[in-house]
């Protein structure tokens, strides 16, 4: 098996960011269009559906491929036999809950509060993008970033613009979206399904067992993850309306730009870190935790600065209270970005069942204080529940990782004084949209303080670059 390019993760960090900042930037720019090409009811019924696509497909598919980190190190001579093993597996599953739900599609149309043409584009696509997360995730693991990229374009290319175009010319717009964000991609997918199952060849009772165990425990973390992510959207269209829920999820769609941040880090470094556990290279490690803790702070500060004019750009003066979504969720944003650090810990020693029981308990308590919150402080509130939400899971992966030989691969001091950094940004970022002059001074001063630094260390800056 090619091990794949020894390749350092600040390279392949920056690659994955900038190739993932051009995509997804992509999905950003088309934003301002579908915010003006579809009613704020029917942009908040589509964030509806897709976040009910998020978890139907989470159930639906198993989560096998995040089995795949793991398997690197247990079935590296025959990776490929275990993808079609995981890919088959999956697609029985899929297909078993797509029978289940035809036969009450109007008890499921109630429950998801979308039309069954709807669900039936969301198994699809359900049944063959697994495919693909397979194939990125086996690239990923092995450093095989040109191949990521290749893959992670085909897909997001053709649902930016099958969907864009099929919101233009339709009729019903949100009927546009749905069928080229879920259907047509699918469609697409069916190549790179039947790719996976004939480069394998096999289907292994035993490696079924080994993804299960992995995966299994890990589906109810994917599932409450997702649910942490989803259920304030799902939660504030049920209370408060489509439209309420349009300007959250505007809000929610301007922090995706940190967020691509975090899943393009996070890319790069899962492997490599991995690499120097096994190696017990923990020196290297914490020399680069801080740098890297630190970056992404400072990109979350940023981000809540700025939110006014994303605010205008993404979604119009028609979207203008969202913007105090925006800092609360850059904050939950950066605690969900430190507590994923203890979580690739508890990955590689396979503690799988902690990491489940830690994001369910967030999910249990977000969607309990959004029933709680919502109808008494409105729909902004959605968002500090989530940071709370996120605050418990950090608290308990924490106590965990104390628990195991890494105990203190981490150190504590960064982590509270980044938080707090974000913490003290948010605050000042709510009081600072009172006044747009003093903002900006700020913003200014802010980037002035930078470029100074910048240029007093640019030899050490080449130099971390060169490196």
């Amino acid at each position: 098996m090619n091990k794949g390019k020894t390749v350092s993760f600040v390279k392949i960090g920056m690659v994955y960011t900038l190739s993932n900042i051009i995509i997804k930037g992509m999905a950003f720019l088309t934003t301002p269009i579908f915010t003006r090409l579809m009613s704020q009811e029917e942009y908040g019924s589509f964030s509806n559906i897709s976040s009910w696509a998020n978890i139907i497909s989470i159930i639906a598919t198993l989560c096998l491929y995040s089995s795949i980190s793991r398997a690197k190190y247990d079935y590296d001579e025959s990776i490929k036999e275990y993808m079609s093993t995981i890919t088959i597996l999956g697609s029985v599953f899929t297909l078993i809950v797509w029978l289940l739900i035809e036969v009450k599609m109007e008890f499921w149309e109630s429950i998801f509060d979308m039309d069954g043409l709807y669900i039936r584009s969301i198994m699809l696509y359900s049944l063959f993008t697994p495919a693909v997360q397979t194939l990125i995730t086996k690239h990923r693991m092995y450093n095989e970033y040109k191949n990521v990229i290749a893959l992670t374009w085909i897909t997001l290319l053709v649902s930016t613009f099958a969907s864009l175009g099929l919101t233009y010319v339709m009729s019903n717009k949100l009927m546009g979206r749905v069928i080229g964000n879920y259907a047509i991609i699918a469609v697409v997918d069916i190549v790179f399904w039947i790719y996976v199952i004939f480069q394998g060849k096999s289907f292994s009772l035993r490696m079924c067992k080994y993804a299960c165990a992995l995966s299994l425990p890990l589906l109810i973390h994917e599932l409450s993850g997702v649910l942490l992510n989803s259920s304030d959207r799902i939660i504030i269209n049920q209370l408060c309306g489509a439209t309420k829920a349009a300007l959250y999820s505007i809000a929610y769609t301007i922090a995706m730009v940190i967020t691509v941040v975090l899943s393009s880090l996070n890319q790069a470094w899962v492997p490599w870190f991995f690499d120097k556990l096994e190696k017990n290279e923990v020196s290297i490690i914490r020399k680069v935790v801080p740098k890297y803790v630190t970056g992404f702070t400072l990109g979350c500060i940023g981000l809540m600065l700025i939110g006014p004019e994303m605010i205008l750009v993404f979604g119009g003066k028609s979207y203008a209270e969202a913007v105090y979504v925006i800092p609360p969720v850059c904050l939950a944003i950066e605690v969900q970005f430190i507590y994923t650090l203890y979580v690739n810990i508890e990955f590689f020693l396979k503690k799988m069942t902690y990491i489940s029981i830690a994001t369910a308990g967030a999910t249990i308590i977000n969607i309990v204080l959004n029933y709680l919150l919502i109808p008494r402080f409105g729909y902004i509130v959605a968002a500090y529940t989530t940071v709370i939400g996120y605050g418990f899971s950090l608290l308990f992966h924490y106590i965990v990782c104390r628990r195991t030989i890494y105990r203190d691969l981490f150190e504590k001091r960064i982590m509270v004084i980044n938080i707090g950094l974000c913490l003290g940004a948010m605050l000042l970022s709510l009081a600072l949209y009172q006044n747009n002059i003093i903002r900006i001074l700020v913003i200014i001063l802010i980037v002035l303080i930078v470029i100074i630094c910048g240029i007093r260390n640019r030899n050490k800056i080449k130099k971390y670059f060169r490196k």
